[in-house]
C-alpha cells in the first residue's frame, strides 16, 4: 500500500514510487534479481518449459494474470490453468 499512499500524498512525482519497486519490489513484481535467472513467458496449458533442475526461471504472468482492482491488483487472479500447468511442469509432471 505505500506506493498508493505516496500517489495520494503527491509523492510520486519524482519517481519515488519507481525506485521503491526497483529497490523493494517482490518477486512478482521482477523475479529474483540475486541469482542468474532465465526469462520465461508464463504459457498456455500443455505447453512445454525449458527448466533446468536446480535452476531459476523468472516467469513472466503480465499477459495472462491481470485481472483485479484496487487495492490489491492481480495478486489475487492466481487461480488458472496455466498457473496449474507451470507448477506441473516444475514438478516435472506436465
Amino acid at each position: 500500500l505505500y506506493p498508493l499512499a505516496s500517489r495520494a500524498a503527491g509523492e510520486d512525482a519524482a519517481g519515488l514510487v519507481e525506485v521503491l519497486r526497483e529497490r523493494w519490489g517482490g518477486i512478482g513484481y521482477d523475479g529474483v534479481q540475486a541469482v542468474q535467472a532465465t526469462p520465461s513467458p508464463l504459457r498456455s496449458r500443455g505447453s512445454a518449459y525449458q527448466l533446468t533442475p536446480g535452476g531459476y526461471t523468472n516467469v513472466d504472468g503480465t499477459e495472462i494474470i491481470a485481472t483485479g482492482g484496487p487495492p490489491a491488483g492481480a495478486h489475487n487472479d492466481i487461480h488458472r490453468l496455466e498457473v496449474g500447468w507451470l507448477v506441473l511442469a516444475a514438478a516435472g509432471l506436465g
